[in-house]
């Protein structure tokens, strides 16, 4: 038993002798190792705080400001609601033709102006469970057509059907009263 306890603790004092060293030396020469980080910048837009003040070139120089006035401001977010209408329509109707298109942005219209729904287009289109093209990312995949932008166009002139509400492709919306097929589309107004 001596002689094996002598056999490993020599082993062991090798081991270590010769061992600790080259782990020291190995943690401390290594790498460090590099984690993957995803992460898309246009998120983070909209946490800034304040622009950055680009810096006079001479003494005395003044540097001229922007701010954007509250009608600026109001008018940039109906452009935007705009061209998310423009997106959903494209993915929701792009194969139909001009009338099924403007009957989609009725839908759209209609619901802005129905105090069922929210207030203003983006949040129309945005709202949970609403619209499938938004539900499976197919909103975000396309891009709109010209004519797409003129039925946008012709419908906020003058709108074609100022009553529906509710338009699927599978059939009549279980929710309203049947209105009409339009191409692929089965468009209802609400339930009187």
């Amino acid at each position: 038993m001596k002689n094996y306890l002598k056999k490993n603790f020599v082993s062991f004092l090798i081991g270590c002798v010769i061992g600790l060293p080259v782990s020291i030396y190995a943690v401390n020469h290594q790498e460090p190792a590099t984690i993957p980080v995803y992460y898309d910048p246009g998120l983070f837009e909209q946490f800034s705080v304040e622009p950055e003040q680009p810096e006079p070139t001479e003494p005395g120089e003044i540097i001229e400001t922007c701010e954007m006035t509250a009608e600026e401001l109001e008018e940039e977010l109906f452009y935007d609601s705009l061209e998310l209408l423009a997106l959903c329509v494209e993915s929701e109707a792009g194969n139909q033709g001009l009338y099924g298109k403007r009957l989609v942005v009725d839908v759209v219209l209609n619901r802005v102006d129905d105090p069922n729904y929210p207030d203003n287009i983006a949040d129309v289109i945005m709202q949970q469970n609403q619209f499938s093209v938004v539900l499976d990312g197919r909103i975000w995949t396309v891009e709109p057509s010209e004519e797409t932008f003129e039925a946008i166009r012709e419908e906020l002139e003058v709108r074609t059907n100022t009553e529906i509400i509710f338009f699927t492709s599978e059939g009549y919306s279980p929710y309203g009263e049947p209105w009409g097929k339009v191409g692929d589309h089965y468009f209802s107004t609400e339930r009187r």
